[in-house]
């Protein structure tokens, strides 16, 4: 029996010596695990810093774009007011010049009546010269 025991013994040291053995393994392969995963997540840590800085200066472009376009905007409506004040102006003027026009209508008009009637006059009076002769 002790010599059973003693292999029994044996056998339990090999099992708990192949289960440490099996146990160290693992272990290593996650400390390499874990090395592969610190190297991936300082990498990643990088490319999201990258991302972070690229996502900074394309806010920054943004606000710049925006800032931009309310000048433009603003340039723009300006341009509108003045086009509306001078499109106003072209009007009153051409208001203004209808009115001029129509008023040297009305004066040529009544400077061919005048002429009608003096050429009408001057007949009337030659005829009343030749009556008188």
């Amino acid at each position: 029996t002790f010599e059973s025991e003693h292999q029994s013994a044996k056998d339990t040291q090999k099992d708990v010596q192949k289960h440490l053995q099996t146990l160290q393994d693992e272990l290593q392969k996650s400390a390499s695990t874990k090395q592969i995963l610190e190297k991936q997540l300082s990498q990643l840590q990088e490319d999201v810093f990258g991302y972070q800085s690229k996502i900074a200066m394309l806010e920054s472009s943004a606000r710049d774009s925006r800032n931009e376009l309310a000048l433009l905007e603003s340039r723009l409506d300006d341009r509108n007011t003045t086009i509306g004040q001078q499109k106003a102006s072209l009007d009153e003027a051409r208001t203004e010049l209808a009115e001029y026009r129509a008023r040297q209508s009305l004066t040529y008009r009544s400077l061919e009546d005048q002429k009608q009637e003096k050429m009408e006059t001057d007949l009337h009076v030659r005829e009343l010269e030749d009556q008188i002769t």
